[in-house]
Formats: structure tokens, sequence, C-alpha cells
């Protein structure tokens, strides 16, 4: 029986990080989640459709995103064609959090998530993981820091030349819409493990996790 690990918090809580690195010290395929949002979100702005529910249920009803894992990596193709490379951009980021409102796209990718996780062992990481996605996760993380500390390490990560405070507010405005929306809002399921990495170093997160896991696991 496959196992899941679950991994929710905020954006740029170090969770893709974290859930890709442990997933290759325990043998675990690793399913972005987030991806597949900035995957959608790219592919509305491709086609420049209006995030309106009647016009994006129709285009999700036609929207043919696959993902492929190349050597142990996970890639999302759109139409065909490998887009992981342009799902980085903090714009289409942005994008991502303001169209994962609408219960058209959450239910388009639902699908494609669970079947992920049916036959896999997968660690995997987003905003309703635990809750939705795999309410039944063997292993379920909720792992956060403290804004100003997340906003640094976007800054490092996508090499940004915003200030500091105006990449810290953006990250504010992202947490009140993820955690205030109707469907699937962010929060930590019942059952997650609370985890806050603001003091933790990655290598001391992705041990942690890792012990968690063999806790689990009994070994």
């Amino acid at each position: 029986m496959p196992f899941r690990i679950a991994i929710d918090g905020p954006a740029a809580s170090g969770k893709s990080t974290v859930a890709k690195a442990v997933a290759k010290k325990i043998g675990f395929l690793y399913l972005d989640t987030g991806a597949l949002y900035r995957a959608m979100a790219y592919a509305i702005r491709q086609a420049n459709i209006p995030p309106k529910e009647k016009v994006l249920q129709q285009f999700c009803s036609s929207c043919d995103l696959e993902i492929r894992y190349i050597e142990g990596e996970q890639h999302v193709f759109l139409e065909k064609e490998d887009i992981s490379l342009f799902l980085k951009d903090e714009e289409i980021g942005n994008f991502a959090s303001q169209i994962s409102t609408f219960s058209c796209i959450r239910q388009a990718l639902f699908d494609l998530q669970r079947k992920t996780g049916e036959k896999n062992n997968i660690i995997a990481d987003g905003r309703d993981i635990g809750t939705c996605i795999f309410p039944d996760a063997e292993l379920k993380i909720y792992l956060t820091a403290k804004t100003s500390v997340r906003a640094l390490r976007r800054q490092k990560e996508l090499g940004l030349k915003e200030p500091l405070e105006e990449i810290e507010e953006n990250l504010r405005k992202r947490d009140r819409r993820d955690k205030s929306r109707e469907i699937a809002p962010l929060k930590q399921a019942f059952d997650a493990i609370y985890l806050d990495s603001s003091e933790l170093s990655r290598e001391e997160i992705i041990e942690q996790i890792i012990q968690y896991y063999h806790q689990r696991k009994g070994i």
C-alpha cells in the first residue's frame, strides 16, 4: 500500500525544497502540487482568458495538463509541451494563488493529484494536501515560518530585486487570500504535526521529517 506524506504551509515556508530532499533520501516520488496550479495559471495567461468562473470552466474541460517523472524529477506538460521551466516566475505564482479560489480549477487538478498518489509512495506539498487531497495521508506536516524569514528566503531563492519589505507584504497578502478563500483554505489539518522552520536549517528540517516518517513506519 502506498505511503503518502502531506506537507502543507504558507508560501515560501520551504515546503518544496524540503519535500524534494526528503523524497530523494527515502526513495519517494515528489508531487509538487503548487506547480500544477502555476501550470494552470500559465496556461490561462497564454490563452489570454479572463479569470471568470464560466469561462474557466470551459477552459478546464479542454486543458491538457499531464505529470511525468523524468529521471525521478516531476515535469508538467501542457498540450504535450514541457513547461516546467516557466513555472518559477513570481507573477505566475501570484496569479496561481488568485485562480486557486475557483472551484473549477481545484476540481480539474484534484483527480490528477489523487491518481498520482494512488499507486506511488509520494511526498506532496501545497496548501490543502492534508485537508483535501490526501486527508488519509499516513504522515501530515504543517510547515511554516515567520513572514520575515519567508520573505528573505523567497528573495534569495528567486533572486528578486524588490525590497524585502515589498516581498514580505506580498506574502502577507497571499497568506490572507489562501487562508480566507471559501474553497479548500490553507489551514493545519487536525492530525498534522506543526513544524516552525524559522530557527532551523534546511538540513535540520529534512532530518526532522525523516524521523517522523521512520516513527510512523516503525523503523
